[in-house]
């Protein structure tokens, strides 16, 4: 019975991660990086079958990687929720829209080409497309700034200027990040090794430092011990002397 129910709790929830991806990529115009904004509003936000960390550590593997950055996100969400069946659920429900509409396309591409009127609903798509990423940049770039490290704060905005300003390719500006990351993750590791160290080895000092005090305070014991015994015992021969000294002289005197 509960084995029953498993299975069907994972049909459910792989036949809402098929519709749910499917109705992400029939409704999302204008890149990868929307889909994915859709991806976290639905699998974080609503579903909550992954959390946001895990989703950004998804996106910068999507776009780091070679592909459509929408299919490389829907494999990557797919497999965090239901392993090897969820990612090719996810990458069905991904890729069937786009292949039905760029195929009816392709049939009418002539007169979709030169047809006003879906020129100007393409530049109002974008213009959506455009508030969409932004809405995203304010979101993931306030969860950095929440964290108050300048160290973050410092690498996003030398990624922004990079690709910005200086037009460094998003693959290369990801992967050093990613680096910079990896080095920074040692340096903390042989920080706090090093730390442990000196932390285990003062202890060590302190346990030493005061096993030989109580060393020497047994040792001082032992030693006020023995000379009280040694003065006892003295005291006791003098007493000793001075009696039979006495009772000598007594018997003396008598015998005269």
């Amino acid at each position: 019975m509960d084995e029953n129910k498993t299975y069907g709790t994972r049909l459910a929830r792989l036949w809402k991660l098929f519709l749910s991806t499917l109705y992400i990529s029939s409704f999302t115009f204008g890149g990868g990086f929307v889909i994915v904004t859709f991806m976290k509003k639905k699998f974080v936000d609503e579903l909550h079958w992954i959390d946001e960390q895990e989703m950004l550590d998804m996106t910068a593997l999507a776009q780091s990687s070679p592909g459509a950055i929408a299919v490389n996100a829907a494999i990557l969400v797919g497999w965090q929720v239901e392993g090897l069946i969820g990612m090719i659920v996810a990458v069905l429900g991904t890729i069937i829209p786009p292949m039905v509409i760029l195929s009816v396309i392709s049939v009418f591409y002539n007169a979709f080409a030169t047809n006003r009127y879906i020129a100007l609903l393409l530049k109002g798509m974008q213009a959506g497309v455009a508030a969409v990423i932004l809405d995203v940049v304010f979101d993931l770039g306030g969860k950095v700034l929440k964290t108050r490290s300048w160290v973050y704060i410092a690498l996003m905005v030398a990624a922004f200027v990079a690709n910005t300003v200086f037009d460094v390719n998003v693959v290369v500006v990801i992967l050093a990040a990613a680096v910079f990351g990896v080095v920074l993750a040692l340096a903390v590791c042989l920080f706090l090794k090093a730390k442990m160290k000196s932390v285990r080895q003062g202890a060590e000092a302190d346990t030493y430092v005061t096993a030989e005090g109580l060393n020497l305070t047994e040792q001082y014991d032992n030693y006020t011990h023995t000379t009280e015994t040694r003065r006892k015992i003295s005291s006791d021969s003098d007493s000793d002397s001075s009696s039979h000294s006495g009772g000598g002289g007594s018997g003396r005197s008598g015998h005269f």
